[in-house]
C-alpha cells in the first residue's frame, strides 16, 4: 500500500510552497514522491517550479478533482508504478472540497486496492482566516475534514491573531493536528517503510452530491493572457499589483530583462498588503511567457488589454 497525502487549502495558502520544502527532503530520505498537481487552467505553471531531475510531476488542469477532474485523477493514480518507498503527494485546487474527494477516493475500489492511508492536510492562512466574505464557509470545509492542518503566514500577524485562528481551527476540528513540513515528513517516512494494511472491501457503489458551498467555489474562473517575451521585472509586478481586486490569484511564467536566460514563476494572492513576488525556476519550464488569473466574472478582453499595453510600455 502507497500513501497518499493529499494537501488542500482555500487560493493562496502556500499549498505549493509547502511542497517545495517537503519534496527535497523525501528524496533525501530515499523515498520517491510522485506529485499530482490540480489547477485551475494551467497546472503546468506550479509544476514546473517542482520539476527536478528524475522527479515524476503530474499536472491535472482543469477544476476540482473532487468532482470535474476526477475520472483524470483516478487515471493518474492507476499511473503510479509499483515499487518500494515511495509516497503519492496530491496538491488539490484551492476551490476543492476535501470532504467530497477523500469520499469518492475511499468509494473506488482501484484506489483502496493500492492507496492506505489517505492523509488529508489543510493549509491555513492565518492572516486571511475566515475573511473570505460568502466563500468562508468553503474555508471552512476544508478544514472540517483533515487529519492535519499547517498554519501559514504566520510570520504576517500578531500572537494574538495567531491564538485567535489556532483556538478556531480546534473548535472547528478538536481531531487534527498542527503539523509542518519535518513532521508530515516523518509521517510520511513511517508509512514507506512500513506500509499499512489493505482497508476493508467497501461497500456497495455510494454516490455524492456537491455541497452548496462547494457549488458556490465553481464561480471562480481562470483566464490565461500572453505577456512578452522580455518584460521588466518592476513593470510586470506593478501591472500585478494594479490588477482589479477581484482576482483572488495570480500566477505567471516570465523572464526579466536583467537575467534572460532565466525563468521566474511570479505569484501574487489577494493578500494585496504584500504585493507580487517572484521565485526563479531551477529548470526551463517549456512554457512561453504566460499569466494565469482566478477570480470571480473575469473580463478576459480588458485583462488581456492590459497586458498588452505593458508590452506596448
Amino acid at each position: 500500500m502507497l500513501p497518499l497525502l493529499v494537501i488542500t487549502g482555500f487560493l493562496g495558502t502556500g499549498k505549493t510552497s509547502l511542497l517545495r520544502k517537503l519534496l527535497p527532503r523525501l528524496e533525501e530520505s530515499g523515498i520517491t514522491p510522485h506529485v499530482i498537481l490540480n489547477d485551475h487552467q494551467n497546472a503546468r505553471i506550479d509544476a514546473s517550479s517542482l520539476q527536478s531531475p528524475g522527479r515524476a510531476v503530474q499536472p491535472l488542469s482543469g477544476h476540482c478533482v473532487c468532482c470535474d477532474s476526477l475520472d483524470s485523477l483516478r487515471e493518474t493514480l492507476a499511473a503510479v508504478p509499483d515499487t518500494t518507498r515511495q509516497a503519492v503527494v496530491l496538491e488539490a485546487s484551492g476551490s476543492a472540497d476535501p470532504g467530497t474527494l477523500l469520499l469518492q477516493l475511499a468509494a473506488s475500489p482501484e484506489v483502496r486496492a493500492r492507496f492506505a492511508p489517505v492523509i488529508q492536510v489543510t493549509l491555513v492562512n492565518t492572516h486571511r482566516w475566515q475573511k473570505r466574505f460568502w466563500h468562508n464557509e468553503l474555508e471552512r470545509l476544508q478544514v472540517r475534514t483533515a487529519s492535519h492542518l499547517v498554519m501559514t503566514w504566520t510570520d504576517r500577524v500578531d500572537e494574538g491573531r495567531r491564538d485567535e485562528v489556532r483556538n478556531a481551527l480546534q473548535k472547528l476540528n478538536p481531531r487534527a493536528a498542527f503539523a509542518e513540513a519535518a513532521s508530515l515528513l516523518d509521517l510520511l517516512r513511517r508509512y514507506a517503510d512500513e506500509p499499512a494494511a489493505p482497508p476493508a472491501p467497501a461497500g456497495k457503489a455510494v454516490y455524492f452530491a456537491m455541497t452548496p458551498e462547494h457549488t458556490l467555489a465553481h464561480d471562480f474562473v481562470a483566464t490565461t493572457l500572453a505577456l512578452p517575451a522580455i518584460v521588466r521585472r518592476d513593470d510586470l509586478l506593478r501591472w500585478i499589483d494594479a490588477l482589479p481586486p477581484e482576482i483572488l490569484r495570480v500566477k505567471a511564467i516570465a523572464r526579466f530583462e536583467d537575467e534572460p536566460g532565466a525563468e521566474f514563476l511570479v505569484e501574487k494572492t489577494d493578500d494585496h498588503k504584500w504585493g507580487a513576488s517572484a521565485l526563479r525556476l531551477g529548470q526551463p519550464s517549456g512554457l512561453a511567457p504566460t499569466a494565469v488569473l482566478i477570480g470571480v466574472q473575469l473580463d478576459h478582453q480588458a485583462l488581456q488589454a492590459r497586458a498588452d499595453a505593458m508590452r506596448a510600455g
